[in-house]
């Protein structure tokens, strides 16, 4: 019986389980990073709005770096609780 080396294609290098493997990484590699930012990209632009008042929001094209209004868009838990009219407990 003899034994014959098969040749590979011309112009075809064969691939090994190393390139599979690297392909594979980058793919997935590159199918995560676009996941991520996919579902983080709506958390930036929620800290972008959250800073810029409705006409800077609005404008053309958008803002994306945060603005000076969120100090004035506080969150009702840091305001003064007598400042608003407050509802007396009746019976």
């Amino acid at each position: 019986m003899t034994l014959t080396a098969t040749r590979p294609r011309p112009g075809r290098t064969p691939r090994t389980p190393r390139s599979r493997t690297r392909t594979r990484s980058i793919l997935l590699t590159s199918s995560l990073t676009i996941a991520v930012a996919a579902v983080l990209l709506p958390f930036y632009w929620l800290i972008i709005a959250a800073t810029h008042s409705s006409k800077e929001i609005f404008d053309s094209p958008p803002p994306l770096l945060p603005g000076g209004h969120l100090r004035r868009t506080s969150p009702p838990w840091s305001r003064r609780r007598g400042s608003a009219t407050s509802s007396s407990t009746r019976c």
